[in-house]
């Protein structure tokens, strides 16, 4: 990752993807706990859904693709 440039698309698209990565693997480890209940699989599923659509809004913060970007750029990204 050292020679690529930042502002390459590559190096976003690969923050990104870390990003939605670790959304589902937060979702999976919930799902798999033994005390889950019905609630509980609907709150965690609503959470992984607005944590992914703020990720087509903007950087999520605080995760990969926002520390990938160097000081004073943002990168914006259309919301199907």
């Amino acid at each position: 990752m050292k020679t690529w440039a930042y502002e390459s698309h590559q190096v976003s698209l690969n923050g990104l993807i870390v990003d939605v990565l670790k959304i589902f693997r937060d979702l999976q480890k919930q799902l798999q706990r033994d005390d889950l209940i019905l609630p509980e699989i609907i709150s965690n599923r609503d959470s992984a859904l607005r944590k992914l659509d703020i990720i087509c809004r903007v950087p999520y913060p605080g995760v990969e693709e926002k520390n990938l970007q160097p000081q004073g750029t943002e990168t914006h990204f259309e919301s199907r």
